[in-house]
């Protein structure tokens, strides 16, 4: 269970799209809607591990991955979300005294549930590593998933609370929103670079 929570902490650390999108949160809501944040990534996180170590108990060595198709339906998520980051931060009105957004958006929980789980690249790590496991059980699984989610959960909360308590007093909109738009190149940036290598 150490080996899957330190496996989990590292890939969570990494400076990725689920990342960036708790960092976005904290910059544009403030510590409490990037910890919302967190729990989708926790969620996201449980369920992720929990069904690689399953079906890396089911299936064994017989499981094989179509890496091509793979590679082109993550790239594709992250460039649509990176897209969609970006733009919203290009709309926003500088001039506005207040930045912070009070429109209709995607539930924070929500929203990072979903990017953290449609990236197909940490399952593919998970399952890669469940391999090096010796997992028996569903049980197993269960309690090695629930090690896994609470290292990201640490790590993702690191990051809200840095850029929730410290980030997010840049007063300046014109600054905000260039840290924004550099969020949504970064998500295009890594979709970009996983279709070509």
């Amino acid at each position: 269970m150490i080996k899957a929570f330190i496996f989990a902490f590292m890939v969570s650390i990494v400076v990725g799209p689920t990342a960036i999108l708790i960092i976005n949160y904290g910059l544009n809501g403030g510590v409490k809607k990037a910890l919302k944040g967190c729990i989708g990534v926790w969620f996201a996180n449980f369920t992720m591990t929990f069904a690689a170590y399953s079906i890396n108990l089911v299936f064994e060595d017989s499981l094989t991955f179509d890496e091509d198709i793979l590679d082109i339906s993550s790239s594709i998520i992250l460039i649509v979300f990176g897209c969609m980051i970006a733009y919203k931060a290009i709309k926003t009105n500088i001039l506005s005294s207040d930045v912070k957004c009070k429109k209709r958006t995607m539930n924070p929980i929500l929203g990072a549930y979903l990017l953290a789980v449609i990236n197909p690249l940490s399952f593919v790590a998970y399952i890669s590593f469940a391999k090096d496991l010796d997992v028996m059980s569903y049980q197993q699984s269960f309690q090695l998933g629930l090690a896994s989610s609470i290292a990201a959960l640490i790590a993702m909360t690191a990051y809200a609370v840095f850029s929730g308590h410290y980030l997010s007093k840049i007063k300046n909109p014109a600054i905000l929103k260039f840290i924004n738009i550099g969020s949504g190149v970064l998500i295009i940036g890594f979709g970009v670079f996983n279709y070509l290598y």
